[in-house]
C-alpha cells in the first residue's frame, strides 16, 4: 500500500503491523501539508514506521533525511536499512531493450528507463531481501516481477513512430531525473516538449536546466481541471528560459502539431503533471492519433 501524502497523517496508517515499511527518495513536494524543509518532510514520511518492524530507506539521500528517519526508527525499536549501492551493477540501458543489471550477482531486466529507476530497483530488491526472512520468494519470481514492472506516465513510450514519451515529472526531483534522461537517451535528437502544470507547483528552479534541452516548448493547459496553470502564465514563465515557445491550449492539438513537425530524428516529450498525463491516457482522440500510421 502506498501512502498518498506523507506518513503520520496518511490513511495507510490503519495498517498496524506491516512486514516492512519503505521510504523512497524524498524531495520538495506537497509543502503545504508536509512542511517547507527536507527535515519536516522526512519527519512526516517517517510516520509510516511501525514498532519493531523494519524500515528500508532509499540510498543516496541527504544526511539530514537519514538522521530524522533513523531517530523515528530508534524510537519505534525498528531496524533501519539503507540499500548498499555496491550490490547493484548496470550492464546496459537503451530505449529498445530496457535496462539490464545485476543485483548481488543475479542478472535482471526491467523495461523501465532512467537512472532513477535503477535506484528504485535497488530499493525494491533490498525490501525483498528483508521480506525473505519471513516469506519464501524464488529467484524466478523476482526476475519475472522486475521484467513485468510497468508504471503509467513514467517515461512511458506512447508511440515509436514518431517517438512520443509521456512522463509525470512535476516537482524538482522529477524534473532533475527527466533532465538526466534527455541527456542520456535522447542525445542528438530534436526534442519537442509539451508542458502542462498545476498552478500550485513551484518547480521552476529546474527550468533553467531542462528547458534548454528542447528545440521547441509547447505550453498547454490541463483540460477540465481547475488547478491547471493558466496558459498565459505558463507561457511567460517558459519564455524566461527558452526562445522558441509556441503555446497551444489543448493537449490534443499540441500533439497533432508536434507530430506534423516530427521526423526520424524527433522525440516528443509530454511532461509537467500527472493530471495532464491522465487526461492524455484517457483521451480516445489522442489514442487514435497515436495508433495511426504516421
Amino acid at each position: 500500500m502506498e501512502a498518498g501524502i506523507g506518513g503520520f497523517k496518511d490513511s495507510t496508517n490503519i495498517i498496524e503491523n506491516p512486514l516492512v515499511s519503505v521510504i523512497t527518495s524524498i524531495s520538495f513536494d506537497h509543502m503545504k501539508t508536509l512542511g517547507n524543509t527536507l527535515e519536516d518532510i522526512a519527519f512526516q514520511k517517517s510516520g509510516i514506521i511501525k514498532p519493531k518492524r523494519p524500515v528500508v530507506v532509499s540510498a543516496g539521500q541527504d544526511k539530514r533525511i537519514y538522521d530524522i528517519i533513523r531517530k523515528t526508527a530508534e524510537n519505534n525499536l525498528s531496524e533501519f536499512v539503507i540499500p548498499n549501492v555496491s550490490d547493484i551493477e548496470l550492464i546496459s540501458s537503451d530505449m529498445e531493450n530496457g535496462t539490464v543489471f545485476k543485483y548481488k550477482g543475479m542478472e535482471l531486466k526491467m523495461n523501465l528507463l532512467g537512472d532513477h529507476q535503477l535506484e528504485n530497483a535497488l530499493t525494491a530488491l533490498t525490501v525483498i531481501d528483508v521480506l525473505k526472512r519471513e516469506i519464501k520468494i524464488p529467484e524466478e519470481a523476482i526476475k519475472a516481477g522486475m521484467e513485468s514492472a510497468f508504471i503509467n506516465a513514467r517515461l512511458e513510450i506512447l508511440s515509436r513512430n514518431p517517438l512520443i514519451i509521456l512522463d509525470g515529472a512535476h516537482n524538482e526531483a522529477g524534473f532533475h531525473s527527466l533532465t538526466l534522461f534527455i541527456e542520456k537517451y535522447l542525445k542528438g535528437k530534436n526534442v519537442i516538449g509539451i508542458l502542462g502544470m498545476c498552478k500550485d507547483k513551484n518547480s521552476i528552479s529546474e527550468f533553467s536546466k531542462i528547458l534548454p534541452l528542447f528545440s521547441e516548448v509547447i505550453p498547454v493547459e490541463i483540460p477540465r481541471f481547475p488547478r491547471t496553470m493558466p496558459l498565459d502564465k505558463l507561457t511567460n514563465t517558459v519564455r524566461c528560459f527558452h526562445n522558441n515557445v509556441n503555446p497551444i491550449a489543448e493537449p490534443e492539438q499540441a500533439i497533432k502539431y508536434a507530430i506534423q513537425k516530427s521526423n526520424k530524428n524527433t522525440a516528443v516529450l509530454i511532461f509537467g503533471s500527472l493530471y495532464l498525463a491522465r487526461r492524455i491516457i484517457r483521451n480516445p482522440n489522442i489514442i487514435n492519433i497515436l495508433h495511426k500510421d504516421i
